[in-house]
């Protein structure tokens, strides 16, 4: 829904772009960008112990029109807001224009003690307007920063998921009464995919729920219903996606129509071809599934990417750290 302003705003597009993170100054290892779906995800670092995060930003807005607003005695300026919903922590940062006026750049800076789970960092454009001074005029999409200390629900996000009731008769749509004992169902319609959990099932529901404090049992339990039931839902629905893939003899193969199916499939191919375009990963995966042995091949590699993407390993990891599981260290040197 469009926001409506009592003066004018910009009409054309505002980006704001995040670039790769530092942890009090060095490189943030293990750490990973996506552009598409705006994400800094630093869930995986390979050092835990750090103060600060820096994050490169870069703003944008249409030129003619900020041109023309500086011509007419307009100031425009740039502001990052990052916001924490589980500290309610905010904080903005202004950031430096370049010489033609219609770019920014700068840095969020977010120090530890005051920051975690995830973090939005959402671009605004402001300018004198009649009603006042420096009053936004334009708002870009926001990012999202995963730290690492909180890891992201693996049924959220471009999911849908929907409680229904798989023992009522007239629940809908009907297939799920014959899986009435199920704990969930994946409905993987082409132009929506559904996550459909089963209200009826035994202590899921208050399992699933999002709680801030739990057991330390019962949060690694959470945690791995969740990852099991998201990985089981990307494989599926990755399959699903390459099966809709055109490929004809001697031609480059085509994305599905489906725009879900393309971003999965796109969003997989970066975990599993970093240093590959999603074009040159596509063609590679229906090489392999064309070959007399590449099935078995493709479906190891998408496998491992799902699990990337879930974030199964990191969650076991806690799961097994929370238990007290970890094998003492004399342990580990008697083993060596």
């Amino acid at each position: 829904m469009r926001t409506v302003y009592p003066y004018p705003i910009l009409a054309g597009d505002v980006t704001i772009t995040l670039g790769h993170p530092t942890t009090d100054g060095d490189l943030a290892r293990g750490s990973w960008r996506d552009p598409d779906a705006r994400v800094v995800d630093m869930s995986n670092l390979e050092r835990r112990n750090w103060s600060t995060v820096d994050i490169p930003v870069e703003m944008v807005g249409p030129p003619t029109e900020l041109r023309d607003r500086i011509r007419d005695g307009g100031d425009p300026r740039a502001h990052v807001v990052v916001h924490c919903s589980f500290t309610n922590a905010r904080q903005a940062f202004e950031l430096a224009p370049d010489s033609d006026g219609s770019r920014w750049r700068g840095r969020i800076s977010v120090d530890r003690p005051f920051w975690f789970g995830r973090i939005s960092a959402a671009g605004y454009i402001t300018d004198h307007v009649p009603a006042g001074k420096h009053r936004i005029v334009g708002i870009a999409d926001s990012w999202h920063v995963y730290l690492d200390d909180l890891p992201r629900s693996p049924v959220r996000g471009a999911l849908t998921v929907v409680w229904r009731d798989f023992d009522d008769r007239d629940v809908d749509p009907p297939v799920l009464t014959t899986v009435k004992g199920e704990p969930y169902y994946h409905f993987l319609d082409p132009n929506e995919p559904v996550l459909f959990l089963n209200a009826a099932f035994p202590g899921l529901e208050p399992l699933l729920r999002d709680r801030s404090h739990r057991p330390l049992g019962e949060q690694s339990l959470h945690d791995q219903v969740r990852a099991t039931i998201a990985t089981k839902f990307f494989l599926a629905a990755a399959n699903a996606a390459l099966g809709a893939v055109r490929h004809e003899d001697g031609e480059a193969p085509a994305w599905p129509d489906s725009d879900w199916q393309s971003d999965l499939l796109q969003t997989l191919f970066h975990h599993a071809y970093p240093k590959k375009s999603s074009d040159d990963a596509l063609a590679e995966v229906m090489a392999m599934l064309d070959s007399d042995d590449g099935a078995g091949q493709v479906q190891s590699t998408l496998i491992s990417a799902v699990d990337r993407h879930v974030g199964s390993s990191r969650l076991l990891r806690l799961g097994i750290s929370r238990l007290g599981l970890e094998p003492e260290a004399e342990h580990e040197q008697e083993d060596e």
